[in-house]
């Protein structure tokens, strides 16, 4: 997965249109989860799935699937992990959670089951129902599918959980999507990274954001509770260890799927040759008010960029996002060797959408956060 990210080659999860038994490589030139990579699900039911769909072609949704397949070889269990993992997502007409909502004690697993059922019962015995027919290559007419219960959606947590229960890793969405503009700015080191910074035997200053993956309450040899927590980003984990006051302080906040932001040090002690880790301040990443999180920001244009109209170009977008973040515009002259810089008359909602507008633009900018998210790197 590491290497993937490296190289921005999208990993999509199971699907039972496109996936096979292994991994494979689709036409987009993707990496596509196998089926047997979800958990509870059989090789059997694999290749049962895999076979159906050589011979007659894609499923159009799971009630498709039910109807076709041995229901011996594909059970209740064998649907619900491929369901949990995401590999019914190809029916747009439904989400993850309807298919384990309850609706007159069956969920939609087991409606998909009994319609399944039916439609090889009445195949069996050559019947056929008063508003639909089986086709000539065995596929059941869509007309007389029953339909999910209409629910709520998953949490995305709640889906991400599923997933990684299923397969593994987080594969459709990241848990730190939803902050994703907030990471981006307040983050002064991938979380990967914080291992090579802690061996370096120097002092450095850190801020990270990351979700909670696995804590470990422990005892010292004096009896002392501690802690052990990993965190998760998009670039990896990181175990932190908390000790003494600094623990009993923020052990409330050490659970399981919480986000937080950590603002810390390593200070390295040349006496015994060791580097611990002090954490100056916890926070959710729920309590950051992302509306005042950059108090001003600096875009940097040549003279080059004005010619080219990035003048205009960000005039239409303080008109499109206006805001309370305060912009100033460095006008750069390298010919001249001066620059002029000047706060532009509106403020600018600064979030994702402008921050993606401004990249893909190829324009220079510096954030300035609001002091609580400041960090002296050394």
């Amino acid at each position: 997965m590491e290497e993937c990210r490296r190289m921005d080659t999208k990993v999509l999860g199971p699907d039972v249109n496109e996936s096979r038994s292994a991994f494979t490589v689709t036409p987009r030139n993707e990496i596509r989860f196998g089926l047997n990579a979800v958990k509870g699900v059989g090789e059997n039911a694999v290749e049962e799935i895999l076979a159906e769909r050589d011979k007659n072609g894609p499923f159009k949704s799971i009630f498709d699937l039910t109807a076709r397949v041995n229901l011996r070889a594909v059970n209740k269990k064998n649907l619900e992990s491929m369901a949990r993992a995401g590999a019914f997502d190809f029916d747009e007409r439904y989400h993850r959670a309807q298919y384990f909502s309850i609706e007159e004690d069956k969920n939609g697993i087991d409606l998909a089951i009994r319609h399944g059922q039916k439609v090889q019962a009445d195949k069996i015995s050559g019947q056929t129902s008063m508003f639909g027919h089986q086709s000539s290559d065995g596929n059941s007419n869509s007309e007389s599918e029953p339909s999910l219960p209409q629910v709520e959606r998953m949490t995305l947590l709640d889906e991400l959980r599923a997933e990684e229960e299923m397969v593994g890793v987080f594969l459709s969405k990241h848990p730190l999507d939803t902050y994703r503009f907030e990471y981006e700015m307040i983050s002064s080191h991938p979380l990967k990274d914080l291992a090579e910074l802690q061996n370096l035997k120097e002092n450095h200053a850190f801020q990270v954001m990351g979700i909670i993956t696995s804590v470990n309450e422990r005892l010292s040899q004096k009896g002392e509770p501690f802690g052990r927590f990993t965190m998760l980003d998009y670039s990896g984990s990181f175990e932190f260890a908390m000790f003494g006051k600094e623990y009993l302080e923020y052990k409330s906040m050490l659970t399981k799927d919480y986000i937080l932001v950590i603002k810390g040090k390593f200070e390295y002690n040349q006496r015994n040759d060791r580097t611990y880790c002090r954490f100056q301040q916890l926070s959710l990443a729920s309590d950051i008010k992302s509306d005042t999180l950059v108090k001003s920001l600096q875009v940097d244009l040549s003279m080059t960029d004005i010619e080219q109209g990035a003048d205009l170009i960000l005039t239409n977008i303080l008109n499109q996002y206006p805001g309370k973040c305060v912009v100033w515009v460095n006008l750069i002259d390298s010919v001249e060797k001066m620059d002029v810089k000047m706060v532009t008359r509106n403020g600018l909602e600064f979030g994702q959408e402008v921050l993606q507008m401004l990249d893909e633009l190829n324009i220079k900018y510096t954030p300035r956060l609001d002091d609580k998210w400041k960090v002296l790197l050394n």
